[in-house]
């Protein structure tokens, strides 16, 4: 599991980095002071909490029980 990420952009405000499905997304945080953004982060992580785990995506299907012949 890889955690999303907090970064820094040149504009100076803070973002958060995650993958989701193979793809790379990112919110704003709106803030350019640390603190704002670290708050921030911690309740992007806790609204957003199915992010880091979700389902698998190819879960096999059930397994059919097999007929079992008999020779006569």
């Amino acid at each position: 599991m890889i955690l999303p990420k907090l970064r820094r952009h040149d504009n100076g405000n803070y973002y958060v980095h995650w993958v989701k499905d193979r793809r790379s997304a990112r919110a704003s945080t709106g803030r350019s002071d640390v603190r704002g953004a670290v708050l921030f982060y911690a309740d992007w992580l806790k609204l957003n909490v199915d992010l880091l785990a979700s389902p698998k995506r190819f879960a096999k299907a059930p397994r059919q029980p097999q007929k079992v012949l008999e020779a006569k």
